[in-house]
């Protein structure tokens, strides 16, 4: 994958995400402090962001920065989901992974 393939990448994902989690491209540039219209190149795949804004928007759009970085596949869901697990108490996390369990022999 080269630069131009990345940004486009990194673009796609971060609106995809960003629809997900039902944001504005203001509310989400607000958060990066970056203007709306450097967000907008961001998305359309112009321009490739910084190592910060990479983090910001990762932390911001609640997944991992592996999530934006790659397309498709299972790893970014499952990088995802240890990214919402961050910082969550030790409590919550075996609640979580009870819920789990259950859905996944529910739903094998």
């Amino acid at each position: 994958m080269d630069k131009d393939q990345l940004a486009e990448t990194i673009g796609a994902n971060l609106i995809r995400y960003r629809k997900a989690a039902q944001m504005t491209q203001r509310d989400l540039a607000a958060q990066l402090q970056i203007s709306t219209a450097f967000l907008c190149r961001l998305e359309r795949g112009e321009k490739a962001p910084s190592v910060l804004t990479l983090l910001l928007a990762a932390q911001a759009l609640h997944v991992s920065t592996d999530a934006l970085l790659y397309g498709g596949g299972q790893f970014p869901y499952i990088s995802n989901i240890l990214a919402m697990l961050q910082g969550q108490s030790e409590t919550s996390v075996k609640r979580i992974e009870r819920v789990v369990r259950v859905l996944l022999q529910e739903y094998p």
